[in-house]
């Protein structure tokens, strides 16, 4: 079992590289600015969808309200901006960390 996070990402560096770790007060470079290659964007329209998940309607809005009023509707308080907040999900075929 994995104790740190290099640890349980160092197996996977062969294959997609060194990971880089955010932290507080640290600065990461963008991802990239380059496009992507035209095999992986026909790779990601094959990906199959999520369970519960549904393709939007023509016409069908996709906005959502600002960050403030959600924040609001359920009586959560945000920091000061400038502030940053990112959801990054990843599935992997095995498990490569588990902490007990």
């Amino acid at each position: 079992m994995a104790r740190t996070k290099s640890e349980a990402f160092s197996k996977l560096e062969s294959q997609y590289g060194q990971p880089t770790f955010g932290g507080h007060d640290s600065k990461l470079a963008p991802i990239t600015d380059r496009a992507l290659p035209d095999s992986l964007i026909g790779q990601l329209k094959h990906l199959p969808s999520s369970p519960g998940t549904a393709f939007a309607s023509p016409g069908e809005s996709c906005e959502q309200p600002t960050p403030e009023e959600m924040a609001q509707a359920t009586g959560v308080t945000l920091p000061h901006q400038p502030w940053h907040v990112a959801n990054i999900w990843w599935d992997f075929q095995n498990p490569i960390f588990c902490a007990r």
